[in-house]
């Protein structure tokens, strides 16, 4: 549903318990692949358990 239809757009995702050593992701959200998140972060695609997901949210990159 949402991460489908904002992919393409920056995201930044708070995780109810570390993935990696971390709670917060910021990239480029990929879509939804069997149910898991994929986002580009820092050069690499990441996945990661939707259901893991405490807070998601755009965080586009304003410019002046």
């Amino acid at each position: 549903q949402d991460f489908q239809r904002f992919a393409g757009q920056r995201v930044a995702l708070r995780l109810r318990a570390p993935v990696e050593g971390k709670r917060r992701y910021q990239g480029l959200l990929k879509g939804l692949e069997e149910g898991r998140i994929v986002l580009e972060n820092e050069g690499a695609l990441v996945k990661l358990e939707r259901a893991g997901v405490e807070e998601a949210r755009l965080d586009p990159e304003i410019g002046f």
